[in-house]
């Protein structure tokens, strides 16, 4: 318990329970209840059958293939869901494929996504404080030559926006880096979105493969978080923390120790 009681401290010290730990966890719980009250309107398989009958449920009628009243929603859903971490991401960019088609889904869903976070990401880098532990912890990396493989797999976590742009906030990273970074991650998983999707709508035929593979990539951001962990406990920097937070701790304990007396 003792690493986690330092890893709390650090956290609490350098604002990251603030900025990260303490949004992820809301963005959590809203997840979690939004989740358990739509889970079963939404489908769970790549059968056009399952995604006709949820298409209708939405009540967007239009016999043009890109319509305005479904443009509209999908992009308020989009937003919604970077702002405010409501789940089902991966249905929405879904649904820019289904209905609009792979290229014009692309273009349509980026477009939204950049004109959402891009004022988020300018937000933070414009808020930020140096936090020299976790500028320690980054430059490992770069001594590594593993700075960029490692950020991308972080942007790949599915972690919400909220939670990574501690990176750029505590001036670990710089903007041209984090934008880089997010932005192509963004565009080749909504790619991969769009893609299911119109084939979904255009090559049902094929859903058991489809699903197979949608099912493997569903738990690549599980393995990514793996991967960082795992790289973040081999940095030196990051053993130099907890020891810097156990000296402190080891010294307010003495310098408590003559009060309680």
């Amino acid at each position: 318990m003792q690493p986690l009681r330092r890893i709390t401290r650090y956290c609490r010290r350098s604002r990251l329970l603030y900025t990260a730990v303490i949004p992820f966890i809301v963005i959590c719980i809203l997840s979690g209840i939004m989740a358990a009250m739509f889970h079963r309107s939404i489908p769970h398989t790549t059968e056009k059958a399952e995604w006709v009958n949820f298409t209708k449920t939405l009540v967007i009628h239009s016999d043009q293939r890109v319509s305005p009243q479904r443009l509209t929603i999908l992009s308020l859903t989009l937003c919604s869901q970077y702002l405010f971490g409501v789940p089902f991401m991966n249905i929405t960019k879904i649904l820019y494929g289904y209905w609009f088609g792979f290229l014009s889904g692309l273009i349509l869903c980026t477009i939204v996504e950049i004109l959402c976070t891009l004022p988020i990401i300018l937000w933070a880098a414009s808020n930020t404080h140096t936090d020299e532990s976790l500028i320690h912890i980054i430059d490992d990396f770069r001594e590594k030559r593993c700075f960029w493989i490692n950020l991308l797999m972080f942007q790949l976590t599915g972690l919400p926006i909220y939670t990574k742009l501690p990176l750029l906030m505590h001036n670990a990273v710089t903007q041209r880096e984090f934008t880089i970074s997010f932005f192509s991650v963004t565009i080749v998983m909504t790619a991969k979105n769009t893609l299911v999707g119109t084939l979904i709508y255009h090559y049902p035929q094929h859903a058991v493969i489809l699903g197979t593979v949608v099912g493997v990539l569903t738990i690549l951001p599980s393995l990514m978080v793996v991967y960082l962990g795992t790289s973040v406990f081999q940095s030196r920097s990051f053993w130099v923390i907890l020891g810097t937070e156990e000296r402190e701790e080891e010294n307010e304990e003495r310098e408590d120790g003559p009060l309680r007396q």
